[in-house]
């Protein structure tokens, strides 16, 4: 079982080796409670790993599992929304997307 600070390092090294530079930053690697700060949290407790998902002041989601693939799967489909956006930003064509119509 990977500490916080190894899980990190384990998905920070894994994302980059595969994608390049990926922000990470809307992942925090700390435990999550009612009352933290929105967002996902990973973290293991108890020999689990824990995705936990924040929101308005409540625990909305709480993945649990032993397989660090698992943690790391689900911390690629929250930054593919990061990675897709970035794209479209940097792939825009003047007079062809909405948002230089405006």
């Amino acid at each position: 079982m990977l500490s916080i600070e190894e899980l990190k390092k384990y998905i920070n090294n894994e994302i980059r080796t595969k994608l390049g530079e990926v922000s990470c930053d809307n992942l925090f690697f700390a435990e999550g409670t009612d009352n933290s700060a929105e967002g996902t949290y990973m973290f293991n407790k108890k020999n689990e790993y824990h995705i936990l998902y924040t929101e308005k002041g409540k625990i909305r989601s709480d993945i649990v599992t032993n397989d660090r693939r698992e943690i790391l799967w689900n911390a690629l489909e929250i930054l593919s929304a990061n990675i897709i956006m970035n794209f479209a930003i940097s792939n825009r064509e003047k007079g062809k997307d909405k948002m230089d119509d405006k």
